[in-house]
């Protein structure tokens, strides 16, 4: 069984700590000290009560776990992960612990499960496992990709564990009534657009009830590891809508709800039927940053949408050039970039290979124009790398001069004592000559002395030529293979040469 990492999520990680330089104050009068009172009350129970609450409200479900009561330790953690807030509106630190939190529900729900018999309560705790499971990847709560796919991982496992099947039903109507029912399982119903479950494979029955309308009933057969999409069109239900762009070239997605796959579309003036429902577009300007808008659309509705071209202008900039700029999560292109943007605030991401991850928040007037310039600050491993690769080129001159020396200095005692040797065996003739010879002795015996001369100090320039040029040799070879470094790729970086998922159209 996986362990539950119930104190994953420190609760004093979220009191914010008081300024410890205060301005002095030379005279408080009665009325400064009460407001002074009361300002010091306000930060108290503004940032240390409701942090308190938070690590009370931990507290109780760990004790819920340590009394093996893990529905309702599941159930307590997702209310803290709740009161954290909305995850596309909270900073990446309380979303990785929204993120902790949802996971410890979830596989306190696993638990659970497995010590239950009860085919529909096993089921059921299964199923909202899973969707936690779903929630955690969907909305973004890892702090990594190695965290990304150990959740996904467990999640198929769980599911092909079990033979579950995924499914989803959809309507075009936030009142229709949504139900599924099985010989083995009591009939279970919602009331919303959309509606996703995890079921054992098997037979059921969905069934769709609009208002004012009969329901409309349909027999599925599920199979494990699979997923399956069914919607439940009303009568009368298609609505036109037309689309109108600045840009024949415009490149335009539709998601929504009534819809199992997106739409597209490439063109200035777009006319399509659609259901009732929620829907969002994403619009795509050529040489500008695509944004979305969200629209609703009514039963028998004609609705007419316009959307003109961005009109603000920025320009971002970074010093390594290069960078990868991620706005709002998207993928938009690396440095140097100018983009036209719609007017509002974005958060902007910038990363490149080896360097920390850089943000900024910036507002956008319309018809405005503006350049941001960023200085990305090497990761130390990287840094000490780059230096490295500084010093390589005078390492690589000074590996090659000594080698080079060093095979000089070997061809000079190769020659040394080829020259002894020749010189040695003129000697060696010469005193054979002045045993044989009868008269003149002088001459042979001057030749040989000039020989052996001669004989001895070219040994004894191979006999020092030939150490010296194995040593300058083999420090040259130790020079240049110290300017040999590991590829920057195996360096480990925290960011690494991957890119971010980009979102195209």
């Amino acid at each position: 069984m996986p362990r539950f990492p119930l104190r994953s999520v420190s609760p004093l990680s979220s009191i914010p700590l008081l300024p410890q330089n205060f301005p002095s104050i030379a005279v408080f009068s009665s009325k400064n000290r009460t407001y002074l009172a009361a300002f010091f009350l306000s930060v108290f129970f503004l940032t240390w009560l409701p942090s308190t609450l938070y690590a009370q409200d931990l507290q109780q479900c760990a004790l819920l776990f340590r009394q093996k009561k893990l529905v309702e330790a599941g159930d307590c953690f997702i209310l803290a992960a709740e009161s954290i807030g909305p995850s596309d509106k909270i900073k990446p630190i309380d979303r990785f612990k929204k993120g902790r939190l949802l996971l410890n529900a979830s596989r306190l729900f696993t638990r659970a499960a497995q010590q239950t018999k009860e085919s529909p309560l096993h089921d059921h705790l299964l199923h909202r496992s899973l969707q936690l499971f779903d929630r955690y990847l969907d909305e973004s709560l890892f702090e990594n990709q190695n965290r990304q796919r150990t959740a996904q991982t467990e999640h198929n496992r769980l599911q092909k564990r079990h033979n579950f099947a995924k499914l989803r039903l959809s309507s075009y109507d936030a009142k229709a009534q949504l139900c599924i029912e099985s010989p083995t399982a009591p009939k279970r119903c919602k009331i919303a657009y959309t509606w996703t479950r995890y079921l054992p494979a098997g037979r059921y029955q969905a069934s769709v009830i609009y208002p004012d309308s009969a329901p409309i009933i349909r027999p599925l057969q599920l199979s494990a590891l699979e997923t399956y999409h069914h919607g439940f069109s009303p009568l009368s239900s298609e609505s036109l809508v037309q689309i109108t762009t600045e840009d024949p070239k415009t490149r335009l997605l539709l998601r929504g709800a009534a819809l199992f796959e997106p739409l597209r579309y490439i063109g200035q003036q777009w006319i399509v039927k659609l259901p009732p429902g929620p829907y969002s577009l994403d619009i795509h300007y050529p040489n500008a940053l695509p944004f979305r808008r969200t629209f609703q659309v009514s039963l028998a509705e004609k609705l007419t949408l316009s959307y003109p071209r961005p009109s603000a202008q920025i320009a971002i900039t970074s010093s390594p050039t290069g960078a990868q700029i991620f706005i709002e999560e998207r993928y938009s292109g690396t440095t140097p970039l100018t983009v036209l943007v719609p007017d509002g605030d974005f958060l902007l991401h910038i990363r490149s290979f080896c360097h920390q991850i850089l943000q900024k928040k910036i507002l956008v007037q319309p018809k405005s124009s503006q350049t941001i310039h960023f200085d990305l600050i090497p990761e130390p491993r990287y840094q000490t790398w780059r230096q490295q690769q500084a010093a390589l080129p005078t390492k690589r001159v000074l590996g090659w001069s000594v080698l080079i020396g060093g095979i000089a200095l070997g061809v000079l005692a190769a020659s040394g004592y080829t020259a002894g040797n020749l010189a040695h065996q003129d000697a060696i003739r010469q005193q054979t000559a002045y045993r044989v010879a009868r008269s003149n002795f002088d001459q042979y015996a001057d030749a040989y002395a000039a020989q052996a001369q001669s004989a001895n100090a070219w040994m004894t320039v191979g006999h020092i030529s030939a150490p010296l040029g194995a040593t300058a040799i083999g420090i040259g070879i130790f020079f240049l293979s110290q300017s040999q470094l590991p590829s920057p790729q195996a360096l480990g970086c925290d960011v690494g040469q991957e890119t971010l998922k980009r979102t195209k159209l």
